[in-house]
């Protein structure tokens, strides 16, 4: 079956979303992503409480080509949305629940005492997501590309981009990234490895604030404050629900039922 799993906790997100051909369907395959996962068993005791109060980017793992989107509003609202946006059928509650291997099925979860709800799609997705999940709701994207190796953060807020930082080896910048124009400010990171030293570029634009580049020079640092500035927080890929592996695929964490306020699947038909 196909899984496709969230990975923003904005939105309470890993990720999820429509093929990069047609943004209104589903997306392709994303059985690697699931396969790439640390099967951990779940916990059976209560869930760590600072889980609650926890903010900032989590996210240490990219594991491949993904986004993971976070929305402000509930599990369940973010899943009625999508299924709307990709004539899906929302199945609720499912923490702990066989799947439906006859299905495409995206995991929208939030996490207990957070504001966004979180899922995962494809990067090339994002901006016709952002069109209609952020009309009402600020929305979270992070993102990482394997064809140059750039990653990136936006906000976005009434459907539009407010804010963004991609980052990157300068050398291999292409696109829109290579446009200085784009961007308002921008800072160099040299990154020693064994036998050479690298420069890490970032950029950053916003419509809503000016940063000097002291601050946009502190790297993933200053992506974790941009999270923790919007109450917003993207955990581990590991402690995201996912479909652990045996007779049927069932949706678990190794953090617990209790760690989450909500986890839904929205369905769509092959």
């Amino acid at each position: 079956m196909k899984m496709y799993w969230l990975s923003i906790a904005v939105a309470t997100v890993v990720f999820v979303g429509c093929s990069s051909s047609n943004s209104t369907q589903a997306p392709n395959d994303m059985d690697s992503m699931a396969a790439s996962l640390d099967q951990s068993k779940p916990s059976s005791g209560p869930a760590d409480p600072s889980l609650r109060s926890k903010r900032g980017f989590g996210l240490a793992d990219w594991s491949n080509e993904l986004a993971y989107v976070l929305v402000k509003a509930d599990a369940a609202k973010t899943a009625d949305l999508l299924a709307k946006a990709w004539d899906g059928k929302v199945v609720k509650d499912v923490f702990g629940k066989p799947t439906d291997e006859g299905k495409d099925q995206i995991v929208v979860f939030q996490l207990a005492g957070h504001p966004w709800s979180i899922f995962a799609c494809e990067w090339s997705q994002i901006e016709e997501l952002a069109e209609t999940l952020s009309r009402d709701a600020d929305m979270l994207a992070a993102w990482n590309s394997d064809f140059n190796g750039w990653s990136g953060v936006e906000l976005y807020r009434g459907g539009e981009e407010v804010e963004a930082v991609h980052w990157g080896f300068a050398d291999d910048k292409i696109g829109e990234d290579a446009d200085a124009s784009k961007w308002q400010t921008s800072a160099q990171i040299p990154r020693k490895f064994e036998d050479e030293t690298l420069s890490e570029l970032y950029l950053f634009r916003s419509k809503a604030r000016k940063i000097a580049p002291p601050d946009l020079q502190k790297g993933e640092a200053f992506i974790d404050t941009m999270f923790r500035q919007n109450d917003a927080y993207l955990p581990e890929i590991d402690q995201m629900p996912w479909g652990e592996a045996g007779e049927s695929e069932t949706i678990t964490s190794p953090l617990g039922p209790t760690a989450f306020a909500a986890v839904h699947v929205v369905e769509v038909s092959e």
